[in-house]
C-alpha cells in the first residue's frame, strides 16, 4: 500500500478540480514510511511540523502559507539526506523520490490556486 499525493485546483467560481501528476509522481512512499520516515524523531528535530503529522493521519495542505511550508520541509529533508537515511534506514531513492514528488505537487497546486493531499 502506498501513500498517494493528490493535487487539486480551484477555479474562479470556487469549484475544485483534480490535477494530473505524471506517472509515479503521485507517490509519497509506502504506508510504512508514515512511521519510518515521516514520523521519525529526526523530522521533529529538524523543525518539521507538517510532514511528521503523516504519522497519525492524512494531510490536506490548503493555504498558501502551508503549501510553502510543505515545500520547505521537503527541501530540508533533501538537504539532510545522509542523516535521515542513517536514522530511518529508508533508501535514498525513497527519500529523494517522495520529497521531489511533494515539491512538484506543491508547485502545481500553487500555480492553480489549489491544495495538496497526502493519504
Amino acid at each position: 500500500m502506498s501513500l498517494s499525493i493528490g493535487v487539486w485546483g480551484i477555479d474562479e467560481s470556487g469549484n475544485k478540480y483534480r490535477l494530473k501528476l505524471g506517472i509515479g509522481k503521485n507517490l509519497a512512499g509506502t504506508y510504512g514510511t508514515r512511521h519510518r520516515l515521516w514520523g521519525a524523531p529526526i523530522m521533529s528535530r529538524l523543525g518539521l511540523e507538517i510532514l511528521p503529522s503523516l504519522k497519525s493521519g492524512d494531510l490536506v495542505v490548503n493555504t498558501p502559507e502551508a503549501l510553502s511550508r510543505l515545500k520547505q520541509e521537503a527541501k530540508i529533508i533533501q538537504e539532510n539526506l545522509v542523516i535521515i537515511m542513517q536514522e530511518t534506514n529508508v533508501t535514498e531513492q525513497t527519500v529523494i523520490g517522495s520529497t521531489s514528488n511533494i515539491i512538484e505537487a506543491v508547485e502545481l497546486a500553487e500555480a492553480n490556486n489549489g491544495f495538496v493531499t497526502i493519504s
